[in-house]
């Protein structure tokens, strides 16, 4: 479908749209983020002309969930879209949208436990973005009510420590400039939607995103965000420098399996923490930590020291490439789908491969998995976000460092910080007696 030309300021359904204005991206206040030619004033009718607003609120609300993973589709509760477009304004907006061809519908719905999936018209993904500025006082009250109500149920999973953390997310700021040089060199392919752009834009109006899933895994503003554009963020003035775990859910795993420690008390390397073995199947004694060396019964034997030697020194994906022939972008994905979250029976070289290197390693994992096929991801998730959030951000409290945004396994920071990153990291895998190898990178 051929994208619609832009209706001129004086068309009479121009006008419907109750006194909402473009605005450059500088303006405070709420703003949608809607496709360069999506104009509802020109395909609603008449009788939902007043209603104009909502409409571009619900294809806002459809982009952010996009630019924020769900790629599928966007997850619209049925509840929150009748509290922010009103009760009886949403289902016929709603369907308009879908019968003129503006939204897609997929999936299936289930009371309870199951959305619609919903995704901007086909001939839109090729588009930049534009600013909205809502006007409507209705809809600006419901919507500040719903955020409020978002607000509280997203902070549900909180500990204190995640509200440290939200608080130096505050200081990241980005080169708008630079940012959109770099979008315009990204693929399509990685930036649908023009998503790259919302993300970049949302940081600069300090419209800032913290939350924490059901697994413990945090979500904030660099997750969705293209590795290539992260030399554009500053803090403090300062571009940014990051320190993580190499290999960090093979490593994970790798304590896990096996003893803590080298045995002697020694570092192993460069950026590897080694202690001595304090006995298996300790846990932490630290209150509300993960119970990360539960084996649930069982102790593998056979072939996990060449798998701890491995991960823990981060050649793990170098050995499983020269194995199969695959790049590292293939096994590092593949390990995760197919070895650790293995769903079925179906064949794959990757997993033949790994299981002929580590035999017990393989037997461990499935058995592990034995009532769910996630198991194992989401409990190395809990033990990442115990190392991460909790222990390394508490040591950053005490260092007095601030300006920190997490990534998983990593911690980003300004350049001049790094030092003191880098040492709440060793101080963290110390206390929960790891060995395993940290990369700094400036």
């Amino acid at each position: 479908r051929p994208a619609r030309a832009e209706p001129a300021n004086d068309h009479p359904r121009t006008a419907a749209a109750a006194g909402a204005v473009l605005c450059p991206r500088a303006r405070t206040g709420p703003v949608f983020y809607v496709p360069e030619s999506f104009h509802p004033e020109v395909t609603l009718p008449p009788r939902l002309l007043v209603h104009t607003q909502s409409a571009y609120y619900l294809m806002h609300a459809i982009m952010v969930r996009i630019a924020y993973g769900e790629r599928d589709g966007a997850r619209l509760k049925k509840r929150y879209l009748e509290n922010v477009l009103g009760r009886w304004a949403c289902q016929p907006v709603l369907e308009c949208m879908r019968e003129s061809g503006e939204i897609q519908r997929r999936g299936q719905y289930m009371p309870g436990s199951q959305c619609f999936l919903y995704l901007p018209a086909e001939h839109y993904r090729h588009q930049k973005l534009r600013d909205y500025v809502p006007t409507n006082p209705d809809l600006l009250r419901r919507l500040a009510n719903a955020r409020q109500e978002e607000d509280a149920d997203r902070r549900r999973n909180w500990q204190p420590i995640h509200t440290v953390w939200e608080r130096w997310q505050r200081h990241l700021r980005v080169d708008r400039e630079q940012a959109r040089e770099i979008i315009a060199a990204i693929p399509i392919d990685s930036n649908p939607y023009d998503v790259q752009s919302l993300i970049v834009d949302r940081i600069h109006r300090r419209e800032h995103r913290y939350k924490v899933d059901d697994f413990g895994r945090v979500h904030n503003d660099l997750t969705n965000m293209c590795r290539v554009l992260r030399p554009a963020l500053r803090v403090r003035g300062q571009q940014l420098s990051h320190l993580d775990i190499v290999n960090s859910q093979p490593a994970l795993l790798a304590v896990l399996i096996g003893p803590r420690g080298n045995g002697s008390g020694e570092r192993a390397g460069s950026g590897e923490v080694g202690l001595a073995n304090s006995g298996e199947g300790e846990t932490s004694s630290e209150a509300g930590s993960v119970s990360i060396y539960d084996r649930r019964g069982f102790s593998p034997v056979e072939g996990v020291g060449h798998y701890r030697a491995l991960a823990t020194a981060g050649r793990l994906y170098e050995h499983l490439m020269a194995t199969t022939g695959m790049p590292r972008g293939a096994v590092k994905k593949g390990l995760l789908r197919d070895v650790f979250g293995k769903r079925g029976s179906y064949p794959c070289p990757l997993e033949d491969a790994f299981r002929a290197s580590f035999p017990a390693v393989h037997q461990f994992i499935r058995w592990f998995n034995r009532d769910d096929h996630a198991a194992l991801l989401r409990h190395l998730q809990r033990v990442e976000s115990d190392l991460v959030i909790d222990r390394v951000g508490r040591r950053l409290h005490e260092l007095r460092c601030t300006g920190c945004i997490s990534l998983h396994d990593a911690v980003y920071c300004a350049r001049s910080d790094i030092e003191i990153v880098e040492q709440a990291f060793r101080d963290a895998v110390t206390s929960m007696q790891m060995q395993i190898k940290l990369k700094v990178e400036r």
